[in-house]
């Protein structure tokens, strides 16, 4: 008897791609429960063919009820009217042993055994299922270009491989290469922007990298580019390679090459944790190894280090990251399973930190910073859990030198990042002139670098305010500032920019350029310490350094820092902060000159050593002192 089942393809195509998944188990656990009884093969997407391979009555009886059983408990949500089933009695053909042999796995089987990658999936699904519609009419389906979306590591490469042997096994294309352009970058000068064609001689894998256009991709060479292409007979897949970027990239890009060509979405997100675990798994046992009980969180806790610098390559940190597990379980004395506990080792042991936050809390005088920061990290998260269109995150820092703007801007990256707001949680300082450079053409270059580099992290600007200052005829800061805007204004999901400088000239920035307040709407204010928090941190900076004092000290240091004058503290060139540690470190190197020879350990510090320290300092009067102080 042949029994054959066919599966509604609407439902299978159906929700979150997870019918698939269904299928692929049902057939996985049919083939085991029916074994040595009958045989089921595969005769395309969702349509199985079921053979007994004697017409005993009683062996069919059961085996129908292993199907509807196996059915009903992987799959019971499947409507009735989304299943055919078929029985037609007769003998098989089938030699002795034939039956026993292992089918080898096809191309989209071997898609379909992959790990995440939904999008993926489905679209080669379609063209399994589709392939001879497909082949009469190539130039129709083919009319419809693929925006990949992929960061290193995340199987681009190695599963295109497999795209290309379904494309083989299913006729629709003639040679095993693929044709790949790179479009170059929007910064090239226009007689370097490449030729663009497809391959119409040869039916083959056509593949464009535009990771140098993101952003720019409204630019009419871009466009031309797209023209070429259009121009083509489209007889063979063309696909279009970026790296991973924010929602709003993406959907930008798609509608600038839907002006000209149809283009589908093809996301290769990164693995959630679980499906990197999956992944490991398969590695392990590539490699004849079983985890134990805790390779789980020993494996987590591993790529958790391995994502700490920002930086993780998806499935090749994997390979490299079960190879090493692999390894030290041999080392130990395992030869068949993971020994986690020796893993361990693999992170090396580091002080349990305090989380960036805290870092930001602890700082004298930062409550209403600490308050501003939570504030924003609250409302991005929830616009993003909730589906909303998350808000921009630029920044103004407004303060005098010294009052804590660069440490906390520092501390927002790793903020950022621990939230899940910043992929990397970098930090990169310009002054403002460096945006700007020497000659015509160059500063939009050399921002878009800048910023480049920044993608994913906090891009800090001091002296911003610079930038709205004419110097000459060739001064290039109005073409810094709107090369800047239009980055932020790309890259506003994946690029925190913040500006930093004095209250009046950022103001004075503003006015020169209005557009910068609509794209920038957080302000931070960082005022000027008061007297006894200036004194605080000074005796912080002791104590974090574990100095010790002499009796009668800490008394001598507030009453100086009290009596600090208020125009002193009033004054532009008064560093807070820095004025503070300049006195510190003048203060235990005073400490030194009293240490005996061969000394290892500052002596306590003196009420000498700090009126020695502080004599150096002309304080009362700031504005005739030959050094200014605080720098």
């Amino acid at each position: 008897m042949i029994i054959e089942m066919k599966f509604s393809h609407k439902w299978i195509y159906s929700g979150d791609g997870t019918n698939t998944i269904k299928l692929r188990n049902f057939y996985n656990e049919l083939s085991k429960a029916i074994e040595g009884k009958a045989t089921v093969s595969q005769e395309g997407i969702g349509y199985y063919k079921i053979s007994t391979k004697r017409n005993e009555k009683n062996d069919e009886k059961e085996i129908v009820e292993k199907i509807l059983n196996l059915s009903d408990k992987i799959m019971p949500d499947l409507p009735e009217d989304c299943v055919e089933i078929l029985f037609e009695a007769q003998e098989t053909e089938k030699r002795e042993g034939d039956a026993g042999e292992e089918k080898k796995p096809t191309a989209i089987d071997r898609i379909n055994d992959l790990i995440g990658l939904d999008d993926f999936k489905k679209y080669c699904n379609e063209i399994a299922l589709n392939a001879g519609v497909i082949k009469a009419r190539k130039s129709i389906f083919f009319s419809e270009t693929l925006l990949c979306s992929c960061d290193e590591g995340n199987g681009f490469s190695e599963n295109l491989l497999l795209l290309k042997k379904l494309f083989s096994e299913t006729g629709l294309i003639s040679s095993d290469k693929t044709y790949e352009v790179n479009f170059g970058s929007y910064f090239d000068k226009p007689e370097s922007f490449p030729v663009i064609y497809v391959t119409d001689s040869i039916s083959c894998l056509n593949v464009f990298d535009i990771s140098g256009w993101i952003g720019y991709t409204n630019d009419e060479r871009f466009k031309k580019g797209l023209k070429a292409i259009s121009q083509s007979k489209m007889q063979s897949p063309i696909f279009f390679k970026m790296g991973h970027r924010s929602k709003s990239v993406i959907e930008e890009t798609l509608k600038d090459i839907n002006d000209i060509l149809n283009v589908r979405l093809i996301d290769f997100p990164e693995l959630t944790d679980e499906q990197l675990y999956a992944y490991a798994e398969r590695e392990f046992e590539a490699m004849e190894f079983k985890p134990d009980e805790k390779t789980p969180e020993v494996f987590k806790a591993i790529c958790d280090y391995e994502k700490a610098d920002g930086l993780f390559y998806g499935t090749n940190t994997v390979k490299k990251v079960a190879r090493e597990m692999v390894r030290v379980s041999i080392k130990s004395g395992s030869n068949q399973v993971i020994n986690s506990e020796a893993c361990r080792s693999i992170v090396p042991e580091r002080e349990i930190t305090e989380d960036s936050m805290k870092t930001i809390e602890n700082m004298i005088g930062m409550q209403e910073v600490t308050r501003q920061m939570k504030e924003i990290v609250a409302q991005v998260k929830f616009s993003r859990a909730s589906g909303k269109k998350s808000p921009a995150m630029h920044m103004f820092f407004v303060g005098n030198p010294g009052t804590g703007k660069t440490t906390v801007a520092r501390a927002i990256g790793q903020i950022f990042r621990e939230n899940d707001i910043l992929r990397v949680g970098k930090f990169f300082e310009n002054k403002g002139r460096d945006l700007c450079a020497e000659y015509i053409g160059q500063t939009a270059v050399k921002v878009n670098n800048i910023c480049k580099s920044a993608y994913g992290s906090v891009l800090f600007i001091d002296e911003a305010y610079s930038l709205a200052t004419e110097r000459d005829d060739k001064d290039y800061g109005k073409e810094a500032i709107d090369t800047l805007i239009a980055e932020m204004e790309n890259h506003s999901d994946d690029l925190v920019v913040i500006f930093a400088g004095y209250p009046e000239e950022m103001e004075g920035l503003l006015k020169t350029n209005p557009g910068l307040r609509s794209r920038i709407p957080y302000r931070i204010v960082f005022p000027n310490y008061t007297k006894d928090e200036l004194y605080q941190i000074f005796i912080k900076m002791v104590e974090n350094n574990g100095y010790t004092i002499e009796d009668g000290f800490a008394q001598h240091v507030k009453d100086f820092f009290l009596s600090l004058p208020d125009e002193l503290l009033e004054s532009k060139q008064f560093g807070n902060g820095r004025f503070v540690r300049n006195i510190f470190e003048r203060t235990w190197g005073k400490a030194i000159l009293r240490c005996a020879p061969g000394a290892s350990e500052v002596p306590p510090l003196s009420t000498a050593d700090f009126d020695a320290a502080t004599a150096e300092f002309n304080s009362s009067k700031p504005e005739s002192s030959s050094k200014k102080i605080g720098f």
